[in-house]
């Protein structure tokens, strides 16, 4: 983990990750306050976007794996049952993510932080 910590560090408007010669660049929303007032509660807010981005990124994948995994079952009720059980689980998680998210951005507003 300390490894991974060394490797990722924040540019400008990009969280830039690297991976030995492999670089990637992870453009932020916009800020949400004045330039002026950067401090905590923004990178707080960047890192929840980040979260949130990356689970949908997760749960999308899962459904599109469900998705391959109901048409190449070919009628075998086992391959459809897990298909099944994993594009509901995917939707269920994504829709955890977004909601989770916006309970976090509304007490952050609610809190003025």
């Amino acid at each position: 983990m300390k490894n991974f910590l060394k490797k990722f560090s924040k540019v400008g408007y990009f969280y830039i990750f690297r991976f030995g010669d492999f670089e990637v660049n992870i453009p932020l929303p916009m800020r949400w306050s004045d330039p002026q007032g950067v401090g905590l509660s923004i990178e707080i807010r960047d890192i929840i976007n980040i979260l949130i981005g990356l689970g949908s990124v997760v749960a999308v994948a899962m459904i599109i794996v469900s998705g391959i995994t109901l048409i190449t079952s070919t009628g075998d009720p086992e391959k459809v049952e897990q298909g099944q059980r994993t594009l509901t689980g995917a939707i269920i998680g994504l829709v955890i993510v977004w909601v989770a998210g916006l309970i976090i951005k509304t007490i952050l507003t609610a809190l003025k932080v």
